[in-house]
């Protein structure tokens, strides 16, 4: 089954990314490892819940790496447009699915939603709340997210970004989005 296919594939290259996380993090402007965080965006961006969960530790580690390094400021300058990319790419994620209702609070999606919430909260690290709010109201914008469900998951994702990371800077962007509802 293509599922199974797609789930092997995105072990493989999260636990190939794992096991040479320090020459990635050293080689991070070669064409090739930049194939592979490509690679790993798509997977993590994937739509189903099971394969799309399976590079989060991946990216949560790599935060960590970038945020002790001595070479912070450049490992983040570096990683910038990589996180942002995944970022985009995690927003569709909060959406919730024509298949569940949404009142059902013990639905297995729900708790996955919360999980990938973590992840944008250690993207945010890297990223800055402010780009952060930036993609998710220019998402919120675009034509096909305009149904309730996709409003309610950028609602959501506001959730991650508002509570500790929010400055007075912020409160045009909040006013944008209320205003796109």
């Amino acid at each position: 089954d293509r599922l199974d296919v797609v789930s092997q594939l995105t072990r493989i290259f999260t636990e190939t990314a794992e096991c040479l996380f320090d020459v990635m993090i050293a080689q991070r402007a070669s064409a090739e490892v930049q194939e592979v965080f490509a690679i790993l965006v798509l997977c993590t961006a994937f739509p189903d819940p099971d394969i799309s969960e399976i590079p989060i530790e991946f990216w949560m580690e790599l935060t960590d790496t970038i945020c002790r390094t001595g070479e912070t400021e450049v490992l983040l300058s570096d990683f910038v447009p990589l996180y942002r990319e995944l970022f985009q790419s995690l927003i569709p994620l909060f959406f919730i699915p024509e298949a569940i209702d949404p009142f059902d609070a013990q639905d297995e999606w729900f708790p996955y939603r919360r999980r990938v919430r973590v992840l944008v909260g250690s993207v945010i690290t890297v990223l800055g709340a402010q780009t952060a709010m930036e993609a998710c109201l220019a998402s919120a914008a675009l034509p096909q997210h305009a149904g309730a469900r996709a409003q309610e998951g950028h609602l959501y994702l506001l959730g991650a970004l508002i509570p500790d990371r929010a400055t007075l800077s912020d409160v045009p962007s909040l006013v944008a989005l209320i205003n796109s509802l």
